[in-house]
């Protein structure tokens, strides 16, 4: 299973603080080597927010929103980018079966058996891969849910 904190703490070059943010729940500073979360988060939030913003780490991801007419199309991207890659990191296929079998019309009760924010189960679900689909069908119906 993924951990945010320990892949932070494999990059010892990465200062990752809690501060008030005007906007979001993290950010990525490559200028500064340091990541900020929001000081109003939870646990579960921290969590998926710092893996959210390793991954614009990961990618080299620059601060572009008001850099030009293309700026805001290439933000957007990198975010989905980095929400789409947080969610499969943390959220493996048959952990997910599972908490939606558990849970299979609580998406709220489902993220919280998974330890993610609701916003990235959504995304997981939303960008599973064809075989990551059969995958959840078949562990679904080894729990004999069949109505995802």
């Amino acid at each position: 299973m993924y951990d945010p904190w320990a892949d932070l703490a494999a990059r010892p070059d990465i200062i990752c603080r809690t501060c008030p943010l005007p906007v979001g729940e993290g950010m990525w500073f490559p200028d500064l080597q340091s990541i900020a979360l929001d000081e109003r988060l939870d646990r579960v939030g921290r969590r998926s927010a710092l893996a959210h913003e390793l991954v614009h780490v990961d990618h080299g991801d620059v601060q572009v929103a008001g850099c030009g007419p293309d700026g805001p199309r290439q933000a957007r991207r990198q975010e989905a980018r980095a929400d789409q890659k947080a969610a499969r990191r943390l959220i493996r296929v048959a952990a997910l079966a599972a908490a939606l079998a558990t849970h299979p019309h609580d998406v709220a009760a489902a993220a919280d058996d998974l330890d993610v924010t609701v916003h990235l189960l959504v995304v997981r679900i939303e960008h599973l891969h064809a075989a990551e689909q059969r995958d959840l069908r078949t562990h679904l119906d080894s729990h004999g849910d069949v109505a995802a």
